[in-house]
């Protein structure tokens, strides 16, 4: 009986592992190239999870963070997370070694340039800085609106943050002086993270319209590259890669979308750069942001699986079998996976 009694016991836990193994609320996601992992906030199970490049958890990070946690940032060897009114940071395999009280209410974005971390308090609507060598804090910004995610904008040496709410604007925070300017006011709704990538261009996630919004540096002209996300949180873009990561909050879900390299002469890039989306797919159609005909699929071995001759901003996967595949749109080639 105790034997039988053990063995429900470990089929239990194992089961409880498993369950809690799940994205539940992801909210912000952050990689640390030092060893290719990707850290996704939990935050509605105050969870930090680590995930690989198709979105597959490979375990919990860190279990109770509490607060959250929201916005993440890795800085030399060490994960920083907002958690309620406090930073809290992290070692290479999950110890605690920050837990800082910010005196916020609710610490969201997260970014720092060289030993200064930056955080956004989405109740007060201030920015705060703390010094991680000193330990020294000050409140930096006080904003008009509700600012969520922020980024260092390393090219032009200034802070950026979108903010919540209609028309919301996008403002560029003076590092010298702390004051802060409107970038642009959009006409999107409840901007929720900010990314960058090598040429300078901003990704912005909103969710008003579901999407990933494509800023050019100096925000004078916009385009989606990746719509049907849901709730898209506070994003990530691996400019080592060209990998853009894409909490999905709405559906409990995390997005990587492979991009082309800015500086790249490839003849789709010189105009209109070609995205391909979801993937990894499981529902039986990739999406193009543009119309794409004489499209070839080809799988892991090199053999032709399907072709599509007709004009399409979509391709059909239906009836193909899970794995690795090859899209050949005659001028650039696609990886993706069907799930």
């Amino acid at each position: 009986m105790k034997k039988r009694n053990s063995i429900f016991l470990l089929l239990f836990l194992f089961s409880s592992l498993l369950f809690s193994q799940s994205y539940i609320g992801p909210e912000s996601i952050e990689y640390n190239p030092d060893d290719d992992r990707w850290f996704v906030s939990n935050s509605s199970n105050n969870q930090i999870l680590e995930c690989d490049n198709n979105g597959n958890i490979l375990s919990v990070f860190v279990n109770n963070v509490g607060g959250g946690p929201h916005g993440l940032e890795y800085v030399d060897g060490i994960l920083y997370a907002c958690s309620g009114g406090r930073i809290k940071g992290y070692d290479s395999i999950g110890n605690l070694v920050v837990n800082y009280y910010m005196g916020g209410t609710f610490l969201n974005g997260l970014t720092h340039k060289g030993n200064d971390l930056f955080m956004t308090d989405f109740s007060e609507k201030k920015m705060y800085r703390y010094n991680i060598n000193s330990g020294n804090l000050n409140l930096f910004c006080t904003f008009s609106r509700t600012p969520n995610g922020t980024y260092y904008d390393d090219l032009n040496d200034r802070l950026l943050v979108v903010c919540w709410g209609n028309n919301a604007p996008i403002y560029e925070v003076n590092l010298s002086d702390s004051t802060y300017s409107i970038a642009i006011t959009t006409s999107l709704g409840n901007i929720d993270g900010i990314a960058m990538d090598d040429c300078g261009d901003f990704y912005i996630s909103a969710w008003s319209s579901n999407a990933i919004h494509k800023f050019s540096s100096d925000f004078s002209s916009n385009q989606i590259v990746a719509p049907g996300m849901s709730s898209p949180a506070d994003i990530y873009y691996n400019r080592n890669d060209n990998i853009l990561a894409v909490p999905n909050s709405g559906n409990n879900t995390v997005s990587f979308i492979q991009m082309t390299d800015c500086n790249s002469t490839n003849i789709l890039d010189q105009n209109n750069d070609l995205y391909i989306y979801p993937n990894p797919v499981n529902n039986g159609f990739v999406n193009f942001n543009q119309n794409i005909s004489n499209i070839k699929l080809f799988n892991y071995l090199g053999r032709l699986v399907k072709v599509q001759n007709k004009k399409s901003n979509k391709f059909s996967l239906e009836g193909l079998s899970k794995g690795v595949y090859f899209i050949d749109v005659g001028s650039d080639i696609k990886k993706i996976i069907i799930e």
